[in-house]
């Protein structure tokens, strides 16, 4: 995701400039809502320095993160594949800690990392309390994102 388009705003401006910015016809739909996530007072920030390991194959993750700047690098998963490099607005161990099923791969940052961090057991306490109409949805987006890997439906989620 290109970040440049946020350079001209800082998050310590005031609501109506934030307001406007986003009201920005400039803003694709992608870019809008890395924005409401990168401004977001709710969500909390970490910075994660070169060589913090975010998500580690094998092991279910504890909390998702939200890159905003920076790069990670998702070590191969297999023999076949090759490492990928991510950068802002890449989501990293949020569907897989909220399913409770392990990673399938290692990503590092491999340079400042700064993030929003989402705890799993905060969001599964967020979620439990949804209707089911919006279980529903959060059920079928983790469907698609995990791709088929999302066997067993936890219980809150049902």
């Amino acid at each position: 995701l290109d970040r440049s388009v946020f350079e001209e705003l800082s998050l310590v401006s005031g609501s109506t400039d934030r307001l406007e910015f986003f009201n920005d016809e400039r803003l694709s739909g992608q870019q809008r809502l890395f924005f409401q996530v990168w401004a977001s007072q709710v969500l909390q920030s970490g910075v994660l320095g070169a060589g913090h390991t975010l998500t580690q194959s094998g092991e279910i993750p504890l909390y998702g993160y939200v890159m905003t700047s920076g790069e990670a690098r998702r070590q191969p998963v297999s023999e076949n594949s090759q490492e990928l490099l991510l950068g802002p607005g890449s989501v990293l161990g949020l569907a897989e800690g909220l399913a409770g099923i392990p990673s399938l791969c290692t990503v590092k940052a491999i340079s400042t990392v700064h993030c929003k961090v989402i705890s799993i057991d905060e969001a599964v306490a967020d979620i439990q309390r949804l209707n089911s109409s919006m279980k529903g949805i959060c059920r079928f987006t983790l469907g698609r994102i995990l791709n088929g890997r999302l066997d067993n439906i936890p219980a809150w989620l049902q």
